[in-house]
């Protein structure tokens, strides 16, 4: 029997998206004086700047969605409840361990700098948890926030690879 599990997160939202509202404003007023002043050109620009702040609004809705399938794990982005984009994808057979991200030993791993981080946490009271992945020089942390049913779902399946108790 396949087990299955499934956890959104709010994200923070991106820096882009509020650069990206500004941006829009200023073309959006930049387009409104050309047309008043100079020529109708000015609607195409003041277009623009519209979109691109509802566009730049939209990408400040952020969420993570975690995936567990027989411990392998599957992160997507989803912006806006509109469009979602697979992030990265992890057998359970390349994790080399999983402990909670407030551990000594997950401090000092991040505090050395010997590992690449990959971080989709939420953006309100994380609950990091630390899954090593990947060997030698190929390794890195992955830091993911779940929830009680996703830890128990990743504990049973890596078992003495989990520093989880």
């Amino acid at each position: 029997m396949d087990r299955y599990d499934e956890y959104v997160v709010k994200a923070k939202p991106q820096v882009t998206g509020p650069i990206g509202i500004i941006g829009g404003v200023i073309l959006a007023l930049l387009g409104l004086f050309t047309f008043l002043t100079l020529s109708s050109a000015g609607i195409i620009l003041l277009a623009g700047g519209v979109a691109l702040c509802v566009f730049s609004k939209e990408s400040m809705d952020l969420e993570y969605e975690y995936i567990f399938t027989n411990g392998d794990i599957d992160v997507a982005k989803v912006i806006a409840k509109k469009r979602r984009k697979n992030i990265l994808s992890i057998e359970s057979s390349s994790i080399a361990k999983m402990d909670r991200g407030d551990s000594d030993r997950v401090k000092n791993d991040m505090s050395l700098g010997k590992l690449r981080i990959k971080e989709f946490l939420g953006k309100e009271d994380p609950n990091p948890i630390a899954f090593y992945v990947g060997e030698g020089d190929n390794q890195y942390m992955l830091l993911l926030d779940l929830n009680d049913t996703c830890i128990e779902h990743m504990k049973a399946i890596l078992k003495s690879k989990s520093e989880i108790r």
